[in-house]
């Protein structure tokens, strides 16, 4: 009897653990429901509010255990907005973001703390070739749910300071001092969300709905056998860019057909070498299916082919643990 309660609890443990693993994964961010603003006070007094309006990343998450979470994130300097069209012109130039040479901000995290209000995201931020340590605090505003789509979308907003000498931004001394703040105020509201693929019309068209029963019934390579004897009598450019297996695959991840998935993300990146998602999409397969060593190599070609690429940074610097 003991040794059967044993046994039990042992499954029961198993179980859970393998639940809380599967909990743990990759979700882009969704920029269009998103924003990274800034302020800061001209001559003391007036607010000069910013923002930025392309950005990218992605977010490991486990809604059972927010410290676990894991955060890159990438801004593209040039499309700074502060609603002022010579200002933003200047803001570019060298004596303050540098863009020509310094295109990008960076951020990667590198643990969560528990505060008395929240969380704080600690981590390194690059700003014009600085690194510097800092924390971001923060609050899930919106837990993991489906939204009216059926996509799983979560939501986190943070705020922060930053000292602008720092980084080289603007110019030091008496006059800059009196004219721009130093302080920077930063607000961010993060929704990151993985797609219901139920929606996606590409599998109410024939042709796609063809492949995938195919995948389903008669196996992956059936499946992607059609794709390549019918895909030249398709019309939409969509059917020849790397894009449309993608889909395929990102379905059957919903549904954790790993292994088929796998298939069809290998087929894919032998079809499109140069494109860094593939490697990266295919990287983040592995992981789900629990082959560490496959998805971290997968991951490493994905940064040699954008060092950019946050599936592959985040998935690289977790799995180096």
């Amino acid at each position: 009897m003991l040794r059967r309660l044993l046994t039990v609890c042992i499954l029961i443990s198993f179980v859970a653990t393998e639940m809380l693993n599967a909990q743990y994964r990759a979700f882009p961010i969704d920029d269009g429901h998103s924003s990274i603003t800034f302020s800061t006070y001209f001559t003391k007094i007036i607010k000069v509010p910013g923002s930025f309006g392309n950005y990218w990343g992605h977010v490991f998450y486990d809604p059972q255990d927010i410290t676990k979470l894991s955060a890159s994130i990438i801004i593209d300097v040039s499309t700074i907005n502060t609603n002022g069209n010579f200002r933003d012109a200047h803001l570019k130039r060298a004596d303050f973001f540098d863009v020509e040479n310094h295109p990008y901000i960076t951020f990667s995290s590198e643990k969560v703390l528990e505060t008395e209000d929240g969380y704080a995201l600690s981590g390194t931020i690059q700003i014009k070739g600085q690194v510097k340590q800092i924390q971001i605090p923060f609050q899930i505003i919106d837990t993991l749910n489906p939204d009216p789509w059926g996509n799983e979308r979560f939501t986190l907003a943070g705020n922060f300071q930053l000292n602008r000498n720092d980084f080289g931004i603007g110019e030091e001394g008496e006059f800059f001092h009196r004219s721009i703040n130093e302080m920077i105020d930063v607000e961010l509201v993060m929704t990151m969300a993985i797609r219901n693929t139920d929606r996606y019309s590409l599998f109410n068209h024939p042709f796609g709905k063809a492949i995938y029963e195919l995948m389903l019934k008669e196996g992956t390579a059936a499946g992607l056998e059609y794709f390549e004897a019918n895909k030249d009598e398709q019309e939409q450019k969509f059917v020849h860019s790397s894009q449309f297996l993608d889909m395929f695959a990102q379905r059957l991840i919903q549904y954790k057909e790993f292994d088929k998935a796998i298939a069809v993300y290998q087929y894919n990146q032998e079809l499109f070498p140069d494109e860094d998602f593939t490697y990266a999409n295919l990287a983040n397969a592995y992981f789900m299916n629990k082959k560490k060593k496959k998805a971290q190599t997968f991951a490493k070609k994905a940064l040699e082919k954008n060092e950019f690429n946050t599936l592959g940074l985040e998935l690289n610097r977790l799995l180096a643990k």
